[in-house]
C-alpha cells in the first residue's frame, strides 16, 4: 500500500510539474502580449495542449524513474538525471504532437506546388 502512495504522489508531482512548464512555455510563447491573459485562456491552453503532452509524458518518467533507481546509487546525480529526463521527454512528447499536428493539417489541406 505504502508504494502506491508514493507512486501516485509521484505521478501527481511530475504531472503537475509538466503541466505548469507546457503551461507557462505556450502562454508566453505564443500568445500576444497585448492580449491579457486571462484564466479563459490559461484554461483552454491547459485543456487543449497541457493535458495531452503531460500525461504521456509522465507515464515515461516514472517508468524511466524505475530504471533509474536501480541503476543509479547517488543521489545528487539521481536528482539531476530525473531533471533532464523530464525535461527530454518533456520535448520529445511536445514535439510528436507538434508534428502530429502539422502533418494532420497538411493532409487536411495539402499545399498546391
Amino acid at each position: 500500500m505504502k508504494k502506491r502512495t508514493k507512486l501516485a504522489l509521484k505521478f501527481t508531482i511530475v504531472f503537475l510539474i509538466t503541466l505548469l512548464l507546457i503551461t507557462l512555455y505556450l502562454v508566453f510563447a505564443f500568445t500576444e502580449f497585448k492580449e491579457p491573459i486571462s484564466v479563459k485562456l490559461v484554461t483552454k491552453i491547459i485543456k487543449q495542449f497541457g493535458l495531452i503532452i503531460s500525461i504521456p509524458t509522465t507515464l515515461l518518467f516514472l517508468a524511466a524513474d524505475f530504471l533509474l533507481l536501480k541503476l543509479i546509487k547517488k543521489n545528487w546525480i539521481l536528482n539531476m538525471i530525473r531533471v533532464i529526463v523530464l525535461f527530454i521527454f518533456t520535448y520529445l512528447v511536445s514535439l510528436m504532437l507538434s508534428s502530429y499536428i502539422i502533418f494532420n493539417a497538411l493532409l487536411d489541406s495539402p499545399v498546391n506546388s
